[in-house]
């Protein structure tokens, strides 16, 4: 499948990472639904890439557990091996001091992560990036398109509360680390609405994929 050329907006100059492929940023904001989205994609053969599985990744290696020992020995657990990922995102969203470092250390290596990723693939025509903090990290200028998975803060909350299992003060706190989801929608031109029924939105995607890729 491949991009309309109208929709091929960048060059390897400006474009994420400097790759010679068109990328598409899918973004939105926490529990917006994001994942059931780029699993619907990757059902229709689409390339996908997600920011927070490598991120997951990232997390895995052994300079990462270092790093997060040297720094928040608090969260690592099973005599220095691993990290409680409950207690370091609880430490994160209470203080901004180390949601940064631990965003600037994740960030300096996604690039490497990605393209390692990409590598995985079968030399796809164009690339959908999930990436929640795109216009909080002012990355959308680097992107061939944007696109918004949107849904109502007050079901983001809900969602969240029941996938992350916690409670509603700390979902809030995590919530309003984003931009709001309703500023998010005025910032993109393509917007897919994830706030009611899974065949609806299933249905908004094929139309999208109709406008945005050639048949």
């Amino acid at each position: 499948m491949k991009l309309k050329n109208e929709f091929i907006t960048l060059t390897p100059a400006t474009r994420i990472y400097g790759l010679k492929i068109p990328v598409v940023a899918l973004t939105g904001g926490i529990a917006s639904g994001k994942s059931t989205v780029v699993k619907y994609l990757q059902d229709k053969k689409i390339a996908t890439i997600c920011a927070d599985e490598l991120v997951k990744v990232i997390y895995q290696k052994p300079s990462s557990i270092n790093f997060i020992k040297s720094h928040f020995p608090q969260v690592i657990t099973d005599s220095g091996k691993k990290i409680d990922f409950v207690k370091l995102r609880d430490l994160a969203f209470n203080d901004n001091n180390v949601l940064n470092t631990l965003q600037s250390f994740i960030y300096s290596q996604m690039e490497e992560a990605f393209k390692d990723q990409l590598k995985k693939l079968p030399s796809p025509e164009f690339i959908i990036y999930d990436i929640p903090l795109l216009f909080e990290n002012k990355l959308d200028k680097y992107f061939d398109i944007n696109i918004l998975i949107y849904c109502s803060e007050e079901i983001q909350l809900s969602r969240l509360t029941v996938r992350d299992g916690i409670d509603e003060n700390l979902a809030k706190k995590m919530i309003k680390k984003q931009i709001p989801i309703d500023t998010k929608k005025t910032m993109t031109k393509f917007i897919i609405n994830n706030g009611g029924d899974l065949q609806a939105t299933y249905q908004e995607i094929d139309k999208l994929i109709e406008v945005l890729c050639l048949p």
